[in-house]
């Protein structure tokens, strides 16, 4: 893994300019900035040692047992940044060996840290066996550009902080691990309990199933994927982020992403603006009706009648010509506001869609077991705005009040719906399914207004 800082002037400036704008209270997290920023690059409050204009680099190596850091910095003053590694005060001593491979072995006490030099940069470690990894030579090598995937190289440049991972390497190293996590999250799975299952009415095996095929899918795509990378940059305005995935050629989650790519950016664009997280699909009509046909089978299996009536939903979904979807995600702003999700779904047919989302929801949407009991209730044409028909849907989520655990549980919910029960307003535009989950009426108005 390697974490790069676009400059330690740059990622202090950005942090602080974000810190003001979210007000006097935010004032005391001012220091944790820079207490961060010298804890990743281990120089403590010895920041004065790096070079602040300079990117930096933190580089976790696998292939040492057990993995161990690499750090590669600008330094204005290199006995400076040494003492600052090795937290020595203006009376210790500092102990320099020299080595025939580059490096200098630098010791404390019995705290032992390797230096080297790259050009402008030096390049420290507490490890000799990446002493020994990085002895090689230099004008023969293969520079980080040329191995890792370009996109990855992209958003390590492009980010206040930034990471990229080899996964195929670290899969590689702790396979033994990752097989011995996958084989534990499916006994516990297997463990759970059924009356914590039983949403519905369905059968816990099948939510069971359904659970041990999501875990499934999760374990094989982190053996499918080759590079991950991500970014984050923050300034006044919040905190952006954005990541890739490099996956093999030619493998299972290759082929699933090629069926399933992402909801494109103008979709996105349509949502409202200012939400702190977005998401995008294309949903592939035919193959998640047919997955989700063949669990229902097995889930309702002794309740015929829901089994067709929601498989009849499905059929509606399909009919009406689902495509993207786009939504947005916002926490609530106020002590009664609740939080905000607002949806677009692409369709053919949008008053199709509508239908068939009412009676999937209805159909699904009622449940009781010990834990809680779920309702749904569904009204037509409930509101009127602009000319366009509002339905309006009310999902309570009643917990066991009796439970302690559960009753703090019921008390965050009650204040992410804003009240009781959570509301949800749907319409129609051409083309188009609008959607709004809030607790106030203008959320799906200020929606449609954005849209016409």
């Amino acid at each position: 893994m390697v974490v790069r800082i676009a400059s330690v002037e740059r990622v202090l400036g950005n942090a602080n300019d974000l810190i003001a704008a979210l007000g006097p209270a935010a004032a005391a997290a001012a220091p944790f900035a820079e207490q961060a920023i010298g804890g990743l690059l281990n120089v403590g409050a010895g920041l004065g040692a790096v070079e602040r204009a300079a990117p930096a680099y933190v580089a976790v190596l696998s292939l040492t047992e057990p993995p161990q850091p690499a750090f590669l910095v600008r330094s204005p003053d290199e006995v400076k940044l040494r003492r600052a590694v090795l937290v020595a005060g203006e009376n210790d001593t500092l102990k320099t060996e020299k080595r025939n491979d580059g490096f200098e072995r630098v010791a404390k006490d019995e705290t032992s840290w390797f230096f080297g030099r790259c050009g402008e940069w030096v390049l420290y470690t507490p490890s000799e066996q990446v002493v020994k990894l990085l002895a090689f030579d230099r004008e023969k090598e293969k520079t980080f550009g040329s191995v890792v995937e370009r996109h990855c190289v992209e958003l390590l440049d492009a980010g206040d902080l930034s990471a990229a991972v080899n996964v195929a390497k670290l899969t590689e190293t702790f396979k033994n691990e990752i097989e011995q996590a996958r084989q534990q999250v499916l006994q516990g799975i297997e463990q759970l309990p059924d009356e914590q299952l039983s949403t519905g009415g369905a059968d816990p095996r099948a939510i069971k199933k359904l659970y041990s095929d999501l875990a499934t899918l999760a374990f094989d795509t982190l053996r499918d994927t080759r590079w991950a990378a991500g970014r984050l940059n923050f300034d006044a305005e919040g905190v952006r982020a954005e990541g890739a995935l490099s996956v093999a050629e030619g493998s299972g989650t290759d082929a699933l992403l090629a069926a399933n790519p992402p909801s494109t950016l103008e979709h996105l664009g349509l949502l409202p603006a200012g939400a702190p997280a977005y998401a995008g699909m294309n949903f592939n009509s035919e193959q998640v009706t047919t997955w989700l046909r063949d669990w229902l089978s097995a889930a309702f299996a002794t309740d015929e009648k829901k089994k067709e009536a929601i498989q009849a939903a499905l059929e509606g979904f399909a009919k009406a010509g689902l495509g993207q979807i786009a939504g947005s995600f916002s926490l609530p702003a106020g002590p009664n506001t609740g939080m905000l999700v607002t949806m677009l779904f692409e369709a053919q047919d949008p008053n199709a869609l509508r239908t068939a989302f009412r009676d999937y929801s209805v159909q699904l949407g009622e449940s009781k077991n010990p834990m809680f009991t779920q309702t749904v209730e569904y009204t037509a044409a409930a509101e009127t705005y602009k000319d366009h028909p509002v339905d309006l849907m009310l999902q309570g989520l009643q917990f066991n009040a009796q439970d302690p655990q559960l009753a703090i549980v019921q008390g965050l919910l009650t204040r992410f719906f804003g009240g009781a029960k959570f509301q949800t307003r749907l319409t129609t535009l051409e083309g188009m399914l609008v959607e709004a989950t809030g607790n106030d009426p203008k959320f799906l108005h200020q929606l449609v207004d954005s849209l016409e």
